[in-house]
């Protein structure tokens, strides 16, 4: 069965794009009258947000967060920690998610390399890696938002008033707040003639969020480059 939400379910790694799958029961009993009845159980995977420390050679450790958004897109941080409070270097991601549930494996999309992991319980992901030591994940508490600076690329497109950002790994589309990197964006714009449809841009950027714990408004930090010759 596949569709919006839905992932394809089959041994291995098939195609698949959703956050969700689906587990068919059939009674195994023919005496029972219910053994005839199909039933689809929804499924919906990982869902939620994880937290650990991830090992790290020569230093204390790496503080890791991951929320996997039930439309089917991640925001992933981790906090690179040399041991003094004045040297952190933290890292913030975004992409797509795919879950197969048949094999409970776990594969992260973003413009980095995939990342997999496993999920031997139903409140942990263990990241596959080449290493013996173990990188583990537990769910918690969801924060209310997920803030840092991100590398975005996608389509910038004018709605009326109100300009969108539309990120092209995962698709999601946020409305962009003003401020001196829009201004830059304008500019940029202007250079490029306004053009009707969508400009593909570049730029360090940070999301908004609203109480539901959903990406509600883009803010540029530091607008790169507008480029009329390329898409998503």
């Amino acid at each position: 069965m596949t569709g919006t939400g839905v992932v394809t379910r089959r041994r291995g790694l098939p195609t698949a794009a959703g956050v969700f799958s689906l587990t068919v029961l059939i009674a195994a009993c023919s005496g029972d009258p219910a053994g005839d009845r199909v039933e689809a159980l929804p499924d919906p995977g990982p869902i939620g947000f994880y937290a650990g420390v991830f090992p790290c050679d020569g230093c204390p450790g790496i503080n890791a967060e991951l929320l996997l958004h039930r439309n089917g897109y991640f925001f992933n941080r981790q906090d690179y920690r040399s041991g003094t409070a004045d040297t952190v270097s933290v890292t913030t991601s975004i992409g797509r998610w795919l879950w197969f549930a048949d094999d409970e494996l776990l594969v992260l999309q973003s413009r980095g390399p995939e990342r997999r992991f496993r999920m031997p319980a139903l409140t942990v992901l263990m990241m596959e890696t080449f290493s013996d030591e173990d990188y583990r994940l537990d769910k918690a508490a969801q924060p209310a938002d997920f803030p840092g600076t991100i590398a975005l690329s996608g389509m910038m497109e004018q709605r009326g008033e109100q300009t969108v950002f539309r990120e092209c790994i995962t698709g999601l589309s946020t409305s962009v707040e003003p401020g001196a990197g829009f201004n830059q964006y304008l500019r940029h714009r202007r250079r490029a003639g306004n053009p009707a449809g969508g400009l593909y841009t570049e730029f360090d950027g940070e999301y908004t969020w609203s109480g539901a714990g959903d990406p509600a408004s883009l803010v540029i930090r530091r607008f790169d480059t507008a480029r009329p010759d390329r898409s998503c």
